[in-house]
């Protein structure tokens, strides 16, 4: 008889102890997979996010010194000399402080600004004898070609270090991400086996009611890491709430009748300039003052009406339906160029529940592209 007790209670300690390790060695490696996921983050926003920005801005520097310099020796006009060197300083004093945002890459900045002086050398030098020459210039001709291939050289090791970094970016972003997906797959297993130590545990109550008190203890605990787990998930859908208040993207999903889920990101807002969009149709927010007409507004429309509720297939087939590009025309205000992403959400049955549509405002990085373009456009004329 001490046998028939002993044998199901040594079982129920060893699943015990086996789910606490598991636990408390899932609860570890969360914790340190947030750490590391915060760290990346803060990586990104103080280090490579502002490397990115310094690069952009001295790559449009760049241009515009060497259009002023083209129009300094097209017009004889030597003041513009004096605004290339301010330009020149502006540029070489965000690559001073890189080099406190990244001192690992010292030796490349260096190399770059290095690069960038002897531009502006050869630049300045070869101005002032077509400026002084300007009946002549062709006995400078080889000068000219010294500073075009400075000016070539400077561009690729600029866009070449803008590159390096840029895959940096990115691939701290990916681990990031990869972790996040890791530690949620993790939280399924656990799940997975929490629900298989229930069951295990059912059935040793079954065989030996004398266990009883010890099934009320696992409760206790039970509840304890349900409690645990539900704070968790708390907190994990607090991040999720911040970033969708902090992220600079128009997030929502559209539910039932077209109409936007409660649950949205703030920059939406800003987007199409009104509150309180939860429950209003796709149409009265964001198609209203677009640039769309009846026909494009209409295939969205039948598209979302079409999918929601029906197989994940469905959404291949109506694809086509869904405008990824349009203008914003609010009253009073400038047009907005805006990028629509949409994809489906979908139920564990294969079933459509929502669309998810993500809005970017490209309105300044098509502004930027248009005046390249007219730049190059106007430096090409000017060659």
């Amino acid at each position: 008889m001490p046998d028939t007790h002993q044998n199901p209670l040594k079982k129920i300690i060893t699943l015990i102890i086996l789910a606490i390790t598991a636990f408390v060695a899932f609860q570890i490696y969360s914790i340190k997979t947030s750490l590391i996921n915060k760290d990346r983050l803060i990586k990104v926003e103080t280090h490579y996010f502002p490397i990115l920005q310094t690069f952009d801005q001295n790559i449009a520097r760049l241009e515009k010194i060497k259009e002023q310099y083209v129009v300094a020796v097209m017009t004889a006009e030597e003041d513009l000399l004096d605004d290339i060197k301010k330009r020149h300083a502006e540029a070489d004093d965000a690559f001073k402080n890189l080099n406190n945002i990244n001192p690992k890459d010292k030796v490349s900045i260096g190399i770059i600004r290095e690069d960038f002086n002897e531009y502006l050398t050869l630049g300045n030098k070869t101005s002032l004898l077509l400026i002084e020459n300007s009946d002549n210039i062709e006995q400078y001709s080889e000068q000219t070609v010294l500073m075009n291939e400075a000016l070539v050289a400077l561009q690729d090791k600029i866009l070449a270090y803008r590159d390096y970094s840029y895959q940096k970016f990115t691939q701290t972003l990916t681990n990031a991400n990869r972790s996040t997906d890791l530690n949620l797959y993790l939280g399924i297993a656990l799940g997975v086996l929490n629900l298989i130590f229930i069951g295990i545990l059912a059935y040793l109550i079954k065989s030996n009611l004398g266990m009883l008190s010890v099934i009320k203890e696992h409760n206790k605990t039970l509840e304890s890491r349900v409690a645990e787990r539900t704070s968790e998930l708390s907190i994990r859908t607090c991040d999720i709430n911040a970033m969708l208040e902090n992220m600079p993207l128009g997030v929502f999903a559209v539910i039932q009748d077209n109409k936007i889920h409660n649950e949205y990101s703030q920059y939406l807002e800003t987007i199409v300039g009104a509150t309180r969009l939860g429950e209003k149709t796709i149409d009265e927010v964001i198609f209203k003052h677009s640039n769309l007409g009846l026909d494009d507004k209409s295939k969205v429309s039948s598209a979302l009406y079409g999918i929601i509720g029906e197989d994940e297939m469905m959404f291949s087939f109506n694809r086509h339906g869904f405008v990824e590009e349009m203008q914003l025309r609010l009253p009073g205000r400038q047009p907005k160029s805006l990028q629509l992403t949409w994809r489906p959400i979908v139920t564990s049955d294969g079933i459509i529940e929502k669309v998810l549509c993500i809005i970017q405002d490209v309105t300044e990085l098509e502004k930027l592209g248009l005046e390249t373009e007219l730049q190059r456009k106007e430096l090409n004329i000017i060659s």
